[in-house]
């Protein structure tokens, strides 16, 4: 096949849209569909070249196939994983080095996208540094394919010169297969529809039946220029109007995959014979050939840079940060342009000589498996040779043998009065050094969540609630409910041993990043506005209403920004929204328990805790004074005008407005805003010490 410039235009685009989005330049929310359009082009490129093989030769070369893919991916890939290793040793929070080493090795062998499938890890809504290696699970699902789709060509063409009614069936069946796949996985298992071969497969099936059809559609005239520039803005449209809250892949990635279709099938047979008003006119422009030709190593050297720098620095880079951190990617890239990755793919040695190609791949693997090796084997010890039992959580002489008051003519409400901090928790203030017993250890801190994130019964871009999230005693006569975003979901193991003991139904209704009150929320992480939390709210209520739910714990972070004016949401919108609440639920039969915030603590705790493990203290924080106190004065005032009991876990976890980051060996927070599930559990007796009595109150005849 000639040299097509509209595509290496295409790849210019694709490469940008990923890059502005990394580097978080405004309304680019969608980049990510960048990686789409990469995949439709390798599908349409890697087809061509085998149909044209199948039908010159009879036959096609798998070896030959491959070494052509060793000369063009695998020696930059390998120096990006080398130069990766090195700097993440420097520069990566010693927590994060396991994970890193794991991830360098799985990269190497082809295989990254499944270990992050099977480690949860959420692209486009985590709340922890992603890891430096997370952009190679796209190179891998493109490895696999190449692995795949030669030798499945090669048998369905069999005995034949060339057999495209047997292709075109097997590209068919792949993208039916496939897409049906995605939408399904896309609602249920979102991790692995988004990093999955199976889920992505039919957008590289996609540009497979594009050049499966391109003799036809070369000559035909029912494709016409405008149907490129159709495309094109379906990309581009892409770009602009999605963003993370936007439930991807599955169906709305027929957008930019299809875009892309159109674009590479509405060439004319020569791009110099477009004529000038002809988006491959535009996409042939010398900039965005320049930038085409550099857009595998763009791809691979940004990513890493970013998150590295993001490290080394402690935090969220500024716009001149990024910009210093952008230049320098140009530069090395354009080093290892001219020295690695040109004169490796175009090496008249080993493009005559198959085999020793095929054994340099084997040695870049290799290569990229010993950078692992390394990182695992060089990072610094973290014994500290202390070890410390976990402290015990005695009940504290304030708490009154009920907790609770009655408030004529109001309900009964739990009585927070003046409870002190645990004494483990003061003294965490003075803990100096991490103990080697430390649960969850920094390095597991970030997956000690609960129950529900595992069954999915804590949702992430759901409109309905999941059914069957029945926890505690499914046979008890009086039910709970969680009701919430995370904030509320991080109380689901102790108010679920309560339950359990007390004999409680109890549901779990919560999703990540909405609020249980009616609040627009933009979500910087996801840099997208949750619109779908507010019909879940309508069907929860519903589903609570109907379920017979008795009390209901709702709970919430504080901190998220207002879609209407893009700053924090202030506390008279909590106040309006919680009365709001309180009013209805009562309306419902549905007595309301407030839970308020817990600490929103400045950097991770986990990775504070691995870099400083013997100077702790540094890691303590002070209540931030500005957000999470105005807001509790907000839900103490709805508590006391509507007569509602409001949980403040202030008080259990900070002291003097001093909170600590460890308590005897357990961790407290699994991110910067979560407490992990290990302290959530520690917390039970105090929980339990106010929801008993006061579920009991409510039992009492009269």
């Amino acid at each position: 096949m000639q040299h097509r410039s509209d595509i290496e235009g295409l790849r210019a685009v694709a490469v940008l849209a990923v890059l502005l989005f990394h580097f978080g330049v405004p309304g680019t929310g969608g980049g990510y569909v960048g990686v789409d359009v990469f995949f439709v082009i390798s599908g349409f490129l890697i087809t061509a070249l085998l149909l044209r093989e199948k039908e010159s030769t009879g036959t096609i070369s798998l070896r030959d196939f491959y070494a052509r893919r060793v000369r063009r991916l695998l020696p930059l890939s390998a120096t990006v994983l080398v130069a990766s290793s090195a700097a993440g040793l420097v520069w990566l929070s010693p927590a994060r080095l396991d994970e890193f080493a794991e991830d360098l090795v799985a990269a190497a062998l082809f295989f990254p996208n499944m270990v992050f499938a099977a480690r949860g890890a959420d692209y486009l809504q985590s709340q922890l540094p992603e890891s430096p290696l997370q952009h190679f699970w796209s190179l891998a699902v493109e490895e696999q394919f190449y692995l795949l789709w030669p030798a499945a060509v090669l048998l369905v063409t069999r005995g034949r010169p060339l057999a495209r009614d047997r292709v075109a069936a097997l590209v068919v069946a792949t993208i039916a297969a496939s897409l049906s796949m995605s939408v399904l996985f896309t609602a249920s298992n979102p991790s692995w529809s988004y990093f999955g071969l199976h889920t992505r497969a039919w957008e590289l099936a996609v540009g497979a039946l594009v050049a499966l059809l391109w003799p036809a559609l070369r000559s035909s005239g029912l494709v016409r220029p405008w149907l490129g520039w159709a495309g094109m803005a379906a990309v581009v449209g892409a770009v602009l109007l999605f963003d993370g809250a936007t439930t991807f892949p599955g169906h709305m990635a027929l957008v930019p995959v299809l875009g892309t279709a159109l674009v590479i099938a509405s060439a004319p047979a020569a791009t110099a014979l477009a004529p000038w008003s002809s988006v491959h006119r535009l996409l042939s422009v010398r900039p965005l050939q320049m930038i085409g030709a550099r857009s595998y190593g763009l791809y691979l050297w940004h990513w890493p840079a970013l998150i590295i720098a993001e490290s080394a620095m402690g935090g969220e880079l500024s716009g001149g940060q990024r910009a210093l951190v952008a230049a320098g990617v140009v530069l090395v890239n354009e080093i290892t342009h001219h020295l690695v990755e040109n004169p490796v793919r175009r090496s008249q040695f080993l493009i005559g000589n198959s085999p020793i190609t095929v054994n340099l791949g084997a040695a870049l693997v290799l290569v990229g498996v010993v950078a692992g090796g390394g990182a695992a084997w060089l990072q610094p010890d973290q014994s500290t040779g202390v070890v410390v039992t976990t402290p015990t959580l005695a009940p504290t002489t304030s708490l009154a043998p009920v907790a609770t008051t009655t408030v004529p003519p109001g309900p009964t409400i739990i009585a927070m009065g003046k409870d002190p901090a645990p004494q483990a928790v003061i003294d965490g203030l003075g803990v100096q050094v991490a103990p080697d017993n430390l649960e969850p250890s920094p390095a597991s801190a970030e997956s000690d969540t609960n129950l529900t994130y595992d069954n999915d019964c804590h949702q992430f871009f759901k409109e309905t609630v999941k059914p069957g999230c029945v926890f505690g005693d499914p046979n008890g006569t009086f039910t709970i409910a969680l009701f919430g975003d995370s904030h509320a979901a991080q109380w689901f193991s102790p108010l679920n041993e309560i339950a359990t003991a007390q004999g409680w139904r109890l549901l779990a209704v919560t999703q990540g990043g909405c609020t249980p009150i009616e609040i627009s929320v933009f979500n910087v992480q996801n840099n997208g506005v949750y619109r779908h939390c507010t019909p879940w709210r309508k069907a929860a209520l519903e589903h609570m209403v109907a379920e017979g739910v008795d009390v209901v714990f709702t709970g919430q972070y504080v901190r998220y920004r207002d879609a209407d004016t893009g700053g924090i949401v202030g506390s008279r919108k909590w106040r309006i929204g919680y009365t709001d609440l309180a009013r209805t639920l009562r309306a419902s039969g549905i007595e309301p328990v407030f839970f308020g915030d817990t600490p929103d603590i400045p950097g991770v705790p986990p990775d504070c805790i691995a870099a400083n493990r013997r100077n702790i203290p540094t890691c303590n924080s002070t209540l931030n004074r500005s957000t999470l106190v105005d807001v509790m004065d907000a839900l103490r005032k709805v508590a006391r005008e509507e007569k509602v009991s409001l949980i403040d876990p202030q008080r259990w976890l900070c002291h003097q407005n001093q909170c600590p980051v460890i308590v005897g060996n357990i961790s407290v927070y699994r991110d910067d805003n979560h407490i992990s599930d290990v302290m959530a559990r520690w917390l039970r007796p105090l929980l339990e010490e106010k929801i008993v009595p006061f579920v009991a109150a409510l039992q009492s005849p009269g």
